[in-house]
């Protein structure tokens, strides 16, 4: 799906979704003998974003761009999971991507 995807440009000036098509659709090239992708979700939204909403002649920031870069919150978080998940059932290998 991901391949119809692109092929219909519904990735727009976002063209490093083309990069490493791949080890996206493959996940063994990251971590040979792999099984399991785990996508995790994370909202941008903070009750302060809503004051920037209706506010004329004020730019209007990113979510993503409040804060600490959430590349590195969220891997921060993520490595915390992994290591939990592994304590708990032990003989995991894995990566962990951002984005």
């Amino acid at each position: 799906r991901l391949d119809e995807w692109l092929t219909q440009n519904k990735n727009g000036s976002m063209s490093w979704m083309e990069n490493h098509f791949e080890k996206r659709v493959d996940p063994t090239l990251l971590v040979p003998g792999s099984k399991t992708v785990v996508s995790v979700l994370a909202s941008y939204y903070h009750p302060s974003h809503d004051k920037q909403i209706g506010v004329k002649n004020e730019p209007l920031i990113a979510k993503y761009a409040h804060g600490r870069d959430y590349h590195k919150v969220l891997k921060k978080k993520l490595k915390k999971l992994f290591n939990f998940t592994e304590e708990l059932l032990g003989g995991l290998e894995g990566r962990i991507f951002v984005d």
